[in-house]
């Protein structure tokens, strides 16, 4: 979970709100406009968000842990693993008929 955010005004300047311990920070009195959201994550991962403000609204940002991107990386192996696996002895028996016909025996006659 994200420390603090980076809030980019439509100016262009940023200002950094801590967040709480529930991970929510609150704004107040910010102009209409485009705004660009950062949440600044000390392991590394950092994240973009525009923001569009038309009135007074709550926006509720995603973002996703460690743990989040771990099982998604298991995930992934064990697609992989699914796919590949199986096909295997088949991958095999294809690399032994090249290597018979790719041979550097000389023929008997």
């Amino acid at each position: 979970m994200g420390k603090s955010i980076s809030l980019i005004y439509p100016d262009g300047h940023a200002q950094n709100y801590p967040l709480d311990t529930n991970g929510t920070v609150g704004i107040h009195g910010l102009a209409r406009g485009n705004y660009t959201v950062q949440v600044l994550n000390d392991k590394g991962l950092k994240q973009i968000i525009p923001v569009a403000l038309s009135r007074s609204q709550t926006v509720d940002i995603q973002v996703p842990t460690n743990l989040d991107l771990e099982l998604c990386s298991v995930w992934v192996i064990v697609g992989l693993s699914l796919i590949v696996f199986p096909r295997l002895p088949m991958l095999r028996s294809r690399t032994n008929v090249i290597a018979r016909f790719t041979s550097t025996r000389k023929p008997p006659w």
